[in-house]
């Protein structure tokens, strides 16, 4: 799988396939709106991550607080192959994920809504989170 950040500068030019792809996503948000989402990603608020290669596509909505923490916002795949195929894939996505931002000197990574606790193994449940299946992964022990 390759990842393909789109800078800020990108996103108006590319916006009819961003807005395409996350889409679903953000329909089911309430209060979520995609000019709101737009807004976020030309400003530099939010990160838009484009995956691809042979096992299918995907795409992410990043959001780096300024307490340093990633929040995974949005997330959309279309995998190929069974079961263990796409948990190699989200693992290996993960890994790729955690690593840049660690390299930018965020602290965590966060991820909420669905329960990704058998996939994301490495991750743990804030279970004193207010939202549903909070998972986080701290990046910089010193931080925490």
């Amino acid at each position: 799988m390759m990842f393909v950040p789109v800078r800020a500068s990108q996103v108006a030019g590319q916006w009819p396939e961003i807005a395409e792809a996350i889409w679903p996503c953000v329909r089911g948000v309430p209060n979520a709106s995609m000019e709101d989402l737009k807004s976020d990603l030309i400003n530099g608020r939010n990160l838009f991550v484009w995956a691809m290669g042979e096992e299918g596509s995907g795409a992410l909505v990043l959001e780096i607080t300024p307490d340093a923490v990633c929040w995974i916002k949005y997330g959309t795949s279309s995998l190929l192959g069974g079961p263990k195929v796409r948990l190699r894939v989200m693992r290996e996505g993960m890994q790729w994920l955690t690593e840049q931002m660690a390299a930018i000197g965020c602290t965590e990574v966060r991820i909420c809504g669905r329960d990704w606790s058998r996939i994301l193994t490495d991750f743990q449940l804030m279970t004193e989170a207010p939202e549903p299946n909070l998972l986080r992964k701290v990046l910089n022990r010193e931080a925490a």
